[in-house]
């Protein structure tokens, strides 16, 4: 008898606990496990291998991303566009929140829908979600391809979105910095980005292709 309980019910106590406790933990580490950690990496050049073997670097800009966890996961590059005001930036944010989640599968696509609606103009391409053949399998610690965007397409293209921006145009008026955002998308609709702020003679081209 130890603390009114019989030797035998401590230990049937103990061991029940005991497995209660594995049980929480395994359930705990799977869902960190199960959940698909990515990672993108930008570099402000463009390299490549010429005939002779030789390695060349261009301007522009070279992205890829790497799928920090053990879980294969399948993922596509999107496009770009202009980063928005600070309210729109929460609302993108909420609402990619809700579609990472996976707790709300049956308004995903409404979700998907809205992001759509509401975010800024850009160079985005959404694959069709599920069914898309442009998604690239990329395995636990594995990365994707080379995503290689020459600078001239990337400031034909930010010149375009500007035309249509006027929180962008104000900022760019007024000297403030423009922030490109990169996305990638995993097969159930999650967003990873990847942000850039155009330098000085990027935005100094942009103001001369505005004028032109």
């Amino acid at each position: 008898m130890f603390l009114g309980l019989e030797i035998g019910s401590w230990a049937e106590w103990f061991g029940s606990a005991g497995t209660i406790l594995t049980v929480w933990l395994s359930i705990s580490f799977y869902g960190k496990d199960n959940r698909v950690r990515f990672l993108i990496r930008q570099t402000r050049n463009i390299l490549k291998e010429s005939k002779d073997g030789s390695i060349k670097s261009s301007e522009g800009v070279t992205l890829y991303g790497f799928n920090d966890s053990s879980r294969t996961a399948l993922l596509t590059f999107c496009g770009f566009y202009l980063q928005p005001c600070r309210m729109l930036r929460i609302r993108l944010w909420w609402i990619n929140k809700l579609v990472a989640s996976q707790g709300m599968n049956r308004w995903v696509y409404k979700l998907i829908e809205r992001r759509a609606e509401i975010r800024p103009i850009g160079d985005i391409n959404i694959k069709n979600l599920f069914f898309g053949n442009e998604f690239e399998t990329v395995k636990g610690f594995g990365r994707t391809t080379d995503q290689k965007i020459p600078l001239e397409y990337l400031l034909d293209n930010a010149v375009n979105m500007l035309r249509q921006d006027k929180y962008n145009s104000k900022r760019l008026k007024k000297g403030k910095e423009i922030i490109v955002v990169y996305v990638f998308q995993k097969h159930d609709g999650t967003e990873y980005h990847s942000r850039m702020v155009l330098d000085t003679e990027m935005t100094k081209k942009i103001k001369e292709k505005l004028k032109a």
